[in-house]
């Protein structure tokens, strides 16, 4: 029989921490671009930046970054400021690699049946 024991509270690196969000950041702005290619949209913060940057000339990476700016208030209050921290990074390595993201794989064409999952 296996003994479960509670995880410590920090589980993982600061190396390690950094290594996921860079990898979750350039896979989900793989996504946007996927996104962006067949003009689709997705829900919640990321979809109302998809939709401005459709509608302005604004890069989803400064409109997400912008529209994410306010959560960082409630996050602090009720996570703490090492969660807040991790997620100002997060947001901020997304918005950025979004960006570059169209100068590094231009996609022409892609099924939006595709794009979408």
């Amino acid at each position: 029989m296996f003994l479960l024991s509670k995880p410590p509270a920090d589980r993982h690196s600061g190396f390690e921490d950094a290594q996921g969000i860079v990898v979750g950041a350039t896979l989900v702005a793989l996504s946007v671009q996927f996104l962006t290619a067949s003009n689709l949209l997705t829900g919640q913060i990321a979809g109302l930046a998809l939709l401005g940057s459709y509608a302005s000339a604004w890069s989803f990476g400064v409109i997400f970054f912008v529209f994410n700016l306010p959560f960082y208030i409630l996050g602090f209050k009720q996570l703490g400021l090492i969660f807040t921290l991790k997620t100002f990074a997060a947001v901020g390595v997304l918005s950025v690699i979004s960006d570059l993201m169209p100068q590094m794989l231009t996609v022409d064409t892609i099924h939006p049946a595709l794009a979408a999952v």
